[in-house]
């Protein structure tokens, strides 16, 4: 078995905490003081180099060796981050606008080691990401997507949940409550049958599950909330009042330490191209799939809080991980059409997923996936290899599985077009699964000129 070591390590100290956009006002001009303060340091030493050695010679061999004279630059194993910090110290000294650029940047001296918030240094998330697989192997004929994944905490189809409600501010667009189904026991739960992600989630999680592509677990539900409002996006504040909510989806989480250098920092679509020398095997295929994948289903909200780094259970090692794997963790504006805005009305419908070929570019093998305003991914290209994974995993989906995914989903409470007609009427079953065998037919049976190194 491979063993492979993900432990912090000292290294460069200069982090950074905060958002891009502060970090584009204020980075530079202390970097650029850093960097002169570097080569003001590494200018002094290497004088210093000359007169030492002019010295030694013309015969004097006991004179001591200058502190801190260790080469040419001046460095020393192991203290690049106190130079660093010497460095910035007297850097600081350009004024009072550096300090102040240095605060907002959460610039600090020390070593790459777990903060005590649990996240990890830049270095150790892009190593994980380099090593991390995306899919792992299952039966997938002996898959059942009515009953899902057999976790502890799952729910059962339509299944009714009593709850407390819990005001708790939630994050996103879609309509989303807090509440407890016993004291400490938290749930979140998404409802509405205008809310596209009620559907999505189910039909986007478990196609990916089915098939072992890393996925959180959606279960469809109806819940009965006390001390709900009637609707808690627009007014949160705890009633005296018992409201259900139907239909409805829970979500339990992948299990596992989410690896992160901030709060849902995830990990960016482009990261899949950068591979390690430890890397799963196939792991290039796999991520192609994966790419296509999200292609198959217009999958657009692709900005990176929406994907996750997980060390599963049992795989820690210290602050590092043996083996992470990578997942998409808010699938719920999928199954439609993509837009710019990921709006609610494009997403699981009927009429605009089936509009949309899986190929852009068929000759050279480029998905139609548009961008969006929260995500840069989109229409990305695809190797040989990474086709042919894709369409021999979905091959294997029976039509009686297919057929349980899309009534799991409940898409039977979907209008057939929510962008032209809200109350319009709704699609079958069949109809989704004539669809989705059509568009996977573009997968199975096309080929791509090229391969991927």
């Amino acid at each position: 078995m491979r063993s492979n070591r993900f432990e912090g390590r000292r290294g460069w100290p200069f982090r950074r905490e905060t958002t891009q956009a502060i970090q584009d006002t204020t980075d530079r001009p202390i970097e650029r003081a850093v960097d002169r303060e570097l080569r003001e340091q590494e200018a002094h030493v290497r004088e210093r180099n000359q007169a030492t050695h002019s010295v030694r010679r013309v015969g004097a061999t006991n004179m001591p060796r200058p502190r801190g004279d260790h080469g040419v630059t001046g460095r020393r194993k192991g203290h690049g981050p106190r130079r660093f910090c010497k460095a910035l110290g007297n850097a600081m000294r350009v004024g009072f606008a550096s300090l102040i650029a240095v605060a907002l940047t959460g610039a600090r001296c020390d070593s790459d080691r777990v903060s005590p918030h649990g996240t990890i240094s830049t270095r150790e998330r892009k190593d994980a990401i380099r090593r991390a697989s995306v899919w792992a192997r299952v039966d997938i004929p002996e898959v059942d997507f009515r009953t899902g994944p057999d976790v502890e905490e799952g729910f059962a189809l339509n299944q009714w949940i009593s709850c407390v409600y819990k005001e708790v501010k939630m994050n996103g667009k879609s309509p989303k409550f807090t509440c407890e189904t016993s004291p400490g026991q938290e749930i979140k739960v998404k409802y509405g049958g205008s809310n596209a992600e009620v559907f999505g989630e189910v039909l986007a999680t478990r196609l990916l599950w089915g098939i072992g592509f890393a996925a959180d677990r959606m279960f469809p539900v109806r819940v009965r909330c006390h001390g709900c409002p009637a609707d808690p996006k627009h007014s949160p504040e705890r009633t005296m009042l018992t409201h259900e909510f139907d239909p409805a989806v829970v979500e339990r989480r992948l299990p596992g330490r989410a690896i992160e250098t901030s709060e849902n920092s995830g990990w960016a679509w482009s990261e899949l191209d950068d591979l390690g020398p430890d890397s799963p095997a196939d792991s290039r295929a796999q991520r192609d799939a994966l790419k296509l994948l999200a292609a198959f289903i217009q999958h657009s909200d692709s900005k990176p809080s929406n994907q996750r780094i997980v060390c599963p259970s049992g795989q820690e090692t210290g602050t590092g991980c043996r083996a992470p794997v990578l997942l998409i963790q808010d699938l719920g504006i999928t199954f439609g059409e993509a837009t710019a805005l990921n709006k609610n009305r494009n997403a699981v419908s009927l009429v605009g997923w089936s509009r949309v070929p899986v190929w852009k570019d068929p000759a050279r093998c480029i998905a139609d996936l548009s961008g969006s305003l929260t995500g840069r991914f989109m229409n990305p290209q695809i190797g040989e290899a990474g086709r042919a994974f894709l369409a021999s995993l979905l091959i294997q989906l029976t039509d009686d599985q297919l057929r349980d995914l899309f009534e799991v989903a409940r898409v039977t409470l979907r209008p057939i077009d929510p962008s032209e007609n809200p109350d319009g009427p709704r699609a079958t079953v069949d109809q989704w699964v004539e669809v989705f065998k059509r568009k996977r037919a573009q997968i199975v049976d096309h080929h791509c000129p090229h391969s991927r190194a």
